[in-house]
């Protein structure tokens, strides 16, 4: 029985590892057009959602491919099951895949929930549940606007410096911004502020991949995520909903970027295109890259202002919950500092030995133990 491999082969592997993001997304896109079944085009879209996750950043697209997938089996439900040509685990497997994708981006608390739905007909788990009932009560019951779990997902990701999938939650915040509810507060001094650089780090770690394995570097593979970009950032100063100010200055920093890199395209005009499908020679690398490992040591940019991100939007979003410290270990620490503390202000006190020292160490266990006690209280005040 054929699989998604057998069809597609490893051509889209090849070129997602050579960073060839825009051959790849083509040979996706080729493969929609051309397969000869529900199945095959549903498996290539698969294909492009995860590199329009994890390479391409945006969040849009990934909503695009993943309804156009689900939608086509829906209408077909007999072929999950009955397919001549994929398994019927496979098939269950592909389907429980673009249902998480789309519940992972969904732009509504109800969107979310029907999508997981769906993914429960072949696929669940108490964790997955629990983390469900987590949502739904933060999200529909408390009615904590659903931006602010876009958001959470953008600043996690950020601080993790995954800037593709920061990007994509970015991207969900700018296309959706009326459907969301954005403020323009929230607008002009995070999404517009964050959503260009993550984009510049998005091509930045692409074609310095390729300048490390010696590899060839085409920039048009990479110039049409930050056209995208630019675009829907303009689209805010035709809809009126940022200050133009900040659009401008959002559009500034993709568009210096872009004049940075294309002064570097040595590469690209020396050689030209060369096709989706086939791969560099090693002999073509060599007279490709002469010195050229520099090109872009300084275009990979560190924001440093994860605090402030991280600070407005709250905690992580509860489809990723923190790891908690338990309520036992809290209450051993909080023993062992009222023993240090105890010990070292009957030095300080009493014996009077080491001086200056034991007033210090007296005083610094015991602000760490009153500390303790507050962030117990509010653990159980939670």
């Amino acid at each position: 029985m054929a699989t998604a491999h057998d069809y597609i082969g490893d051509t889209f592997l090849n070129l997602t590892q050579q960073n060839r993001v825009k051959d790849a997304k083509e040979f996706c896109e080729r493969v929609i057009a051309e397969a000869p079944g529900i199945e095959f085009r549903c498996m290539a879209r698969l294909n492009l959602a995860q590199l329009y996750f994890h390479s391409i950043g945006d969040g849009v697209g990934v909503r695009e491919v993943c309804m156009a997938a689900l939608s086509e089996l829906d209408e077909n439900p007999n072929i999950i099951e009955q397919s001549k040509k994929v398994s019927s685990k496979g098939m269950k497997e592909l389907y429980c895949e673009l249902c998480a994708f789309m519940r992972d981006v969904a732009i509504t608390f109800e969107e979310y929930k029907e999508y997981q739905t769906k993914k429960w007909k072949y696929r669940s788990s108490q964790e997955e549940r629990t983390r469900t009932e987590h949502v739904e009560k933060t999200y529909q019951k408390e009615g904590v606007p659903w931006i602010e779990n876009i958001m959470s997902h953008a600043g996690d990701y950020w601080q993790h410096e995954a800037f593709s999938q920061s990007a994509v939650y970015l991207s969900l915040a700018l296309e959706y911004k009326r459907d969301l509810r954005i403020s323009r507060e929230d607008l002009n001094t995070h999404v517009l502020r964050f959503y260009p650089n993550a984009v510049a780090n998005v091509i930045s770690y692409n074609t310095n991949s390729c300048l490390n394995r010696k590899q060839e570097v085409r920039l048009d593979n990479y110039e049409f995520i930050a056209t995208k970009a630019i675009s829907r950032i303009k689209d805010c100063e035709n809809s009126r909903i940022a200050d133009l100010t900040v659009v401008e200055n959002s559009v500034k920093v993709l568009n210096d970027f872009l004049s940075e890199i294309r002064n570097n395209r040595k590469i690209e005009k020396a050689r030209g295109y060369k096709g989706i499908i086939p791969h560099p020679t090693n002999e073509e690398i060599g007279t490709a890259f002469p010195n050229q490992m520099e090109i872009l040591k300084n275009a990979y940019l560190h924001i440093d202002e994860t605090d402030s991100f991280s600070k407005t939007f709250g905690n992580p979003s509860p489809q990723m919950p923190q790891k908690k410290i338990p309520m036992g270990c809290m209450v051993f620490m909080m023993i062992v500092l009222l023993g240090v503390a105890g010990y070292y202000w009957y030095s300080a006190l009493i014996t009077k030995s080491h001086g200056a020292l034991s007033w210090a160490l007296a005083i610094v266990c015991t602000l760490l133990f009153l500390n303790s006690i507050v962030v117990v209280i509010m653990k159980r005040n939670k």
